[in-house]
């Protein structure tokens, strides 16, 4: 914060008693070298080296000790206790400069060890998010059936479902696809690396809400769904006189033929 809001032309002189701090401030570009994988504090550290980097003037950094270092913090203590004390935190933007942000990690000092395990932790996240989607999508479709049938299947009797041989493979592919919420819709626009113009492909544009599958499935008030969903209830009523359609509901579609689902074709 002090490097952007320090006038440019002044020299910056940073103490500190962190030899942690001092030693990254000191030569960061070993950091640099290794993408900041598996650093403490990795985005605020990238923060403030860029905008060290941004500015023109000398940038002096020391590591005070003893009495010193009580007598030279004792400012930066009471303007803490001040901060702490505050009802409403103040906005600090931690996003690094994207002309000085380093990404990734720098390939002519990269070891086979440390590539192996950034590629596991990439791998890791990735996984991790969509576990996330799955398992809530999995959940709801849990609740839709125990509403209709007063059951609830497991998660394998539902995966077994969608692969049901009497369902055509695209309409095995379109179910497995939206349990793993993998359509890019809804939040995926949202995500970090999407720029302004595109994250607005996140919300529907009759509606403002999330475009989410379950949204544009069920939720739209677009009058193109409201056809679609009658002529559907028409053939429905030609081949199943005895049992009407309900109104559609997201989490029910991948669940209609697990168990005692199978009633209500």
């Amino acid at each position: 914060l002090a490097a952007e809001t320090l006038d440019p032309r002044l020299s910056l002189c940073i103490e500190t008693r962190s030899k942690y701090l001092h030693s990254i401030l000191k030569e960061p570009s070993k950091l640099d070298d290794g993408g900041f994988f598996n650093t403490r504090n990795a985005s605020a550290l990238q923060s403030t080296i860029a905008s060290l980097r941004a500015r023109r003037t000398p940038t002096l950094i020391s590591l005070s000790k003893g009495e010193d270092n009580y007598r030279n913090g004792k400012g930066a203590r009471d303007q803490a206790n001040v901060a702490a004390r505050k009802d409403r935190a103040n906005y600090v933007n931690v996003s690094p400069q994207p002309m000085l942000q380093v990404t990734g990690a720098k390939l002519t000092t990269l070891t086979q060890g440390l590539a192996y395990k950034i590629i596991k932790d990439i791998q890791t996240k990735k996984n991790e998010m969509v576990r996330r989607r799955t398992e809530g999508n999995l959940n709801r479709i849990k609740d839709s059936i125990q509403d209709r049938f007063d059951y609830i299947p497991t998660s394998e009797s539902i995966w077994k479902a969608i692969r049901h041989k009497d369902l055509e493979k695209k309409t095995r592919d379109f179910m497995w696809i939206i349990t793993h919420d993998a359509y890019w819709t809804g939040t995926h626009w949202l995500r970090g690396s999407m720029g302004p113009e595109l994250q607005e492909r996140a919300f529907c544009a009759l509606c403002g809400k999330v475009d989410d599958f379950r949204h544009i499935l069920t939720k739209c008030e677009s009058p193109g769904q409201n056809i679609i969903w009658h002529l559907a209830g028409k053939v429905w009523d030609l081949k199943k006189k005895y049992c009407t359609l309900d109104l559609p509901q997201s989490g029910r579609h991948p669940g209609l033929w697990t168990g005692q689902g199978k009633r209500w074709r």
